[in-house]
């Protein structure tokens, strides 16, 4: 048992440290954005993909239909069309308006997710990916991926710290265990954090 453990506090640390600079490495590959001369041209619904993505997106273009009166939102959360809009809007509107033209009363819920499989919101994505502001879908998995892989040499390392303290109370391999437990974990959050949710993809 005590080889065991020793093998494991050896083993776990070195697939975590590569682990994390994969991450690392695959992560600074995501923002070699191209170059932009001067400020970003963003409208609202990029910001609002920037901060919550295809949903947030659904959302504002709700609320701001809402507001010019294009569209009802009644009690429960159903939306309504109101009425044919006069001015031209931009793609996520447009979307918005012709699912609530097809399905009158549908829920908010329902029509922010269809809003969010619209073409039109793949073209935002598409924009914000070429920006370099989001990470193409193929590096988010492959990143998800590898956070996985953390997450469980996390759960493994702190298993075996545990068993460690139970079975043979040596001070290195639980050390060694325990840090390893530890950072990966954290490691795994960070890149929760820094590349959001599935909506990154």
């Amino acid at each position: 048992m005590d080889l065991f453990l020793l093998i494991l506090s050896v083993a776990l640390p070195a697939v975590a440290v590569a682990t994390a600079f994969s991450m690392k490495r695959r992560r600074a590959a995501g923002h070699e954005a191209p170059a932009v001369s001067g400020a970003l041209d963003l409208n609202h619904y990029d910001l609002a993909y920037l901060a919550g993505g295809p949903g947030q997106v659904a959302g504002t273009a709700i609320a701001l239909l809402a507001g010019s009166g294009d569209l009802r939102v009644s009690r429960g959360g159903h939306v309504h069309s109101v009425h044919a809009p006069s001015v031209s809007r931009a793609p996520i509107e447009q979307e918005t308006l012709a699912k609530v033209a097809t399905v009158s009363g549908l829920q908010a819920s329902a029509l922010k997710r269809r809003v969010g499989e619209s073409l039109a919101m793949d073209a935002l994505r598409r924009n914000l990916t070429e920006l370099g502001l989001v990470l193409p879908g193929h590096r988010v998995k492959r990143l998800g991926r590898l956070a996985t892989r953390l997450r469980a040499v996390s759960g493994l390392a702190l298993t075996a710290a545990v068993m460690c303290l139970v079975t043979t109370p040596a001070l290195l391999p639980l050390l060694l265990l325990t840090g390893t437990g530890i950072g990966a974990a954290v490691v795994a959050g960070d890149h929760r954090r820094a590349c959001g949710p599935s909506w990154a993809s």
